[in-house]
C-alpha cells in the first residue's frame, strides 16, 4: 500500500454521546511543552480559543472542581484521538453531550465550570 502510514492501534473511549456541532475546519493545536501519553492527543482533550497567531492550545485546569479556573479560554473538545505532530490538526466539538467517565479526571471534576464557559456542552 503506497502512501499509507499505519500507526499503532489501541483502545479509544467513546467520549461523545452526541456531537451536534463542530468547529468548521478544526484548529491547529500547539502542543509544545505538553507531553501526551503514547504520542497522541486523546479525544475529549479540552482546547482553547485560537490566539492571535491562529493556534489553539490544550487547556490547563487549575483548582479542579466547581470553581475551576483555566489558563486559556476553553473552546471545545478534541473530536477524535490524533497523533502528535509539528502542526497537529484536530476537529473540535463545540456543541454536544460529553460522557464524564470518558474524559480526564480534572475535566470530569470541573464539568460544571466548563459548562459555564461552554454552555452548548452538556455532561452526562
Amino acid at each position: 500500500m503506497n502512501g499509507i502510514k499505519i500507526t499503532g492501534g489501541g483502545f479509544d473511549k467513546v467520549v461523545f454521546e452526541s456531537e451536534i456541532d463542530t468547529l468548521a475546519g478544526g484548529v491547529t493545536l500547539d502542543v509544545s511543552g505538553v507531553t501526551f501519553a503514547d504520542g497522541v492527543v486523546p479525544a475529549g482533550t479540552l482546547v482553547s480559543v485560537k490566539d492571535s497567531n491562529g493556534f489553539s492550545y490544550p487547556v490547563k485546569i487549575t483548582n479542579p472542581g466547581d470553581s475551576a479556573t483555566f489558563d486559556r479560554v476553553p473552546l471545545g473538545f478534541v473530536h477524535m484521538t490524533v497523533p502528535v505532530d509539528d502542526n497537529t490538526l484536530v476537529g473540535v466539538v463545540i456543541e454536544g453531550v460529553v460522557r464524564k467517565d470518558a474524559v480526564a479526571a480534572d475535566v470530569k471534576t470541573s464539568a460544571k465550570a466548563i459548562a459555564a464557559v461552554i454552555p452548548k456542552i452538556t455532561f452526562v
